[in-house]
Formats: C-alpha cells, structure tokens, sequence
C-alpha cells in the first residue's frame, strides 16, 4: 500500500478554528473569469476559466484554488 503523501495528509489535519482546508464548492460562471458560489451574492474572480457560462466546481486544498469545469449537459 502506497504512503499518502504529506501534503494531502497536512491537507486533511483539522485546523485549530474547525475550518476545512479542503472544500468542494459548486459555482456558476458569471462572466469571463468570474464564478458565483451559493454564498455569494455576485460574482468573483478565479482562475482557471475559459469560457464565459456553465457550471462547474472550485476545489481549495490548503488555500490553492482549482476550477473544474462540468462537461456540457452536467
């Protein structure tokens, strides 16, 4: 069995305030590189936006952010 390596296992470690460092967020593209979250009450900046509607999801681990497009018909 393979050892997790240590930047996943520092991801998964609780943090003293009980906020995640790994979240999972479904957005909705606004605009050219812009997202809109269910919290958000317009939309912000993120990289890693190509197109200028869809949907897809922002996953953060330990601060770095990743945007994942949903296939289209998703």
């Amino acid at each position: 069995m393979t050892d997790i390596p240590a930047a996943i296992r520092e991801a998964l470690i609780p943090t003293p305030c009980g906020c995640p460092k790994v979240t999972l967020e479904r957005v909705e593209v606004t605009g050219a590189g812009m997202v809109k979250g269910v919290t958000d009450t317009e939309g912000r900046p993120e990289d890693g936006i190509t197109g200028t509607s869809g949907y897809g999801s922002v996953l953060t681990v330990g601060g770095q952010r990743i945007f994942i497009p949903y296939a289209t018909g998703v």
